[in-house]
C-alpha cells in the first residue's frame, strides 16, 4: 500500500508538472501544494495570454505594489483582500468525478462575452450592472460608491416622434464614448456633503423635503457642487485613496449612464399607456419618485426620498430618474447642433451663464424625468429638488488593490491572471 501511495503521488507530481509547463505559465514558486493544486486545475492556465488587462490595467502605480493573492469570484471584478480567496475549504476545488470538469473542446469554457453569463451568488441579474461598485471612504469612513461604466456609443438626444419631447433635445447624435468611466451608484447623500464640507453652504435641507443621512444632498447650486469636489478630491489625495479624481458628468456621459444600453423614453421602457403628467401605469412608480407618488404637502413622506429605494437601471444605478435632478458639467445649449460627439463636456469660453442639469425630481411631471430631458439653471441657483451625482474617469484603487477584470475559467471558479501567475487559485 505504501508502494501505492508512493506511486500515485509521484504519478500526480508529474502530471501537475507536465499541466503546468505545458500550458506556458511558469509556477511562481516551486510549493508542492501549489503546483498539486494547478495540477488539479489543469486547465486553469490556459488562456492566460488571451487575459492580459489592457495597457495599464491590473498594474499599481510606480513605485508600488500589488496585493498579493488578487483572486476575482465569478461574476465580481474586485481582487478579494489579504486573507480571503485562500486556498478552498473542504469540499471546494477537489479532484470531480471522472468525466467532470475536464478540457472542454475548442470554442467551449471561453471567457464569455460582456454581458453573458450568470451573476454571481448573493447578487441578482436584475438591474446590476457588469462590474461591482467601488467604493471612496469619506471623512467619518462615510461611504461613496462608484459603478464602472464600460466604454460605448449611443444615439443621444430624441427623436421628433417621441411623445412630450422638446426642441431642444435635438438634433439626435451618435456619441461615441471611448473610454470607461465611473458614476455614483447615487446621488450624493446629505451623509456625504456633511462628511466632506461640514455645513450646508445656504440653506439647510429640512424636514419639510427630506432630511436625513440618505436623503439626496439638495439647496446645493453647481457652484456648490464644484466647491464639494474640490474638498473630496483633496482628502482623496491625503488620504492614498488615488489616483480617482471626482467631477461632475458631462451631459453625454448622464445620459449616457441614464440610458444604460436603452434608446427608449425610459431606461425601463417607453411607458405609453397613460399620460405624461402625474399619472402611474404600475411600471412608473417601481423605478423613480416624481409626482405620481409623491404625497401631498405636510403629509409624510413629501419631499425628497431616500437614495436607492426604487430598482436601478441596466448598469446598476439608481435614481436617474426623478428624486431630484442633477448638475452636469456642460454649459447650456438650446441644441445640440455643434456637440461634441466624444462625450466631453461642452463648455464655452468664457463659461456661460447657465449650467444643465438632468433627470427629473420629485415633484416634477413624468415628462420630466425622460433620458433625453433637458433643463438649466444659474450656476448659483438652489432649489429643493435639484443635487448632484459625482463621476470619475480614473482608474480606481481601493486599499493597494487593483482589479484585473478579465477573467479565466478554472473549473467551475475562475482567478486571476495575476493571481494564478503567483500560484493562488479561487
Amino acid at each position: 500500500m505504501g508502494r501505492g501511495f508512493i506511486f500515485v503521488s509521484v504519478l500526480v507530481l508529474s502530471m501537475g508538472m507536465v499541466a503546468v509547463l505545458g500550458t506556458g505559465c511558469p509556477p511562481a514558486s516551486n510549493d508542492l501544494q501549489k503546483i498539486l493544486i494547478k495540477a488539479l486545475a489543469k486547465d486553469g492556465c490556459r488562456g492566460c495570454d488571451s487575459c492580459e488587462p489592457d495597457e495599464g490595467e491590473g498594474e499599481p502605480p510606480e513605485g508600488e505594489t500589488s496585493s498579493e493573492g488578487e483572486v476575482i469570484v465569478e461574476g465580481e471584478g474586485e481582487a478579494i483582500i489579504e486573507g480571503e480567496g485562500e486556498v478552498p475549504a473542504e469540499g471546494e476545488g477537489e479532484i470531480l468525478p471522472e468525466g467532470e470538469g475536464e478540457s472542454l473542446p475548442e470554442g467551449e469554457g471561453e471567457i464569455l462575452p460582456e454581458g453573458e453569463g450568470e451573476p454571481a451568488e448573493g447578487e441578482s441579474s436584475e438591474g446590476e450592472g457588469e462590474y461591482p461598485p467601488e467604493t471612496l471612504l469619506l471623512p467619518g469612513n462615510v461611504p461613496l460608491e462608484l459603478v464602472r461604466i464600460p466604454a460605448g456609443s449611443f444615439q443621444m438626444g430624441s427623436p421628433d416622434t417621441e411623445r412630450s419631447r422638446d426642441s431642444d433635445e435635438g438634433p439626435v447624435h451618435t456619441v461615441t464614448i471611448g473610454y470607461d468611466f465611473y458614476m455614483g451608484k447615487y446621488k450624493v447623500t446629505q451623509a456625504q456633503w456633511l462628511a466632506v464640507m461640514g455645513s450646508w453652504p445656504g440653506t439647510a435641507p429640512s424636514s419639510s423635503y427630506g432630511i436625513g443621512d440618505n436623503y439626496p444632498a439638495y439647496y446645493v447650486s453647481w457652484d456648490d457642487a464644484q466647491a464639494f469636489i474640490t474638498a473630496l478630491n483633496t482628502y482623496i489625495t491625503n488620504t492614498g485613496q488615488g489616483p480617482a479624481t471626482v467631477r461632475l458628468p458631462s451631459e453625454a456621459e448622464w445620459e449616457y449612464a441614464c440610458r444604460a444600453g436603452t434608446q427608449t423614453r425610459f431606461y425601463f421602457g417607453d411607458s405609453l399607456s397613460v399620460g405624461d403628467d402625474c399619472e402611474d401605469d404600475g411600471i412608473r412608480s417601481q423605478y423613480m419618485w416624481y409626482c405620481g407618488n409623491n404625497p401631498s404637502y405636510g403629509q409624510p413622506g413629501y419631499g425628497t426620498k431616500p437614495v436607492g429605494g426604487k430598482l436601478p437601471n441596466a448598469f446598476g444605478l439608481y435614481d436617474m430618474s426623478g428624486n431630484v435632478w442633477e448638475w452636469c458639467e456642460d454649459d447650456w445649449h438650446s441644441s445640440y447642433t455643434g456637440a461634441p460627439t466624444d462625450g466631453r463636456a461642452w463648455v464655452n469660453t468664457p463659461r456661460g451663464s447657465s449650467r444643465v442639469f438632468r433627470g427629473g425630481g420629485w415633484n416634477t411631471d413624468f415628462n420630466y424625468c425622460r433620458s433625453a430631458q433637458r433643463n438649466n439653471n444659474t450656476p448659483t441657483n438652489t432649489n429643493n429638488n435639484i443635487g448632484f451625482r459625482l463621476s470619475s474617469s480614473s482608474r480606481r484603487q481601493i486599499a493597494g488593490v487593483y482589479e484585473c477584470p478579465r477573467r479565466v475559467p478554472v473549473m467551475t471558479r475562475p482567478v486571476s491572471c495575476s493571481g494564478l501567475l503567483s500560484g493562488q487559485i479561487a
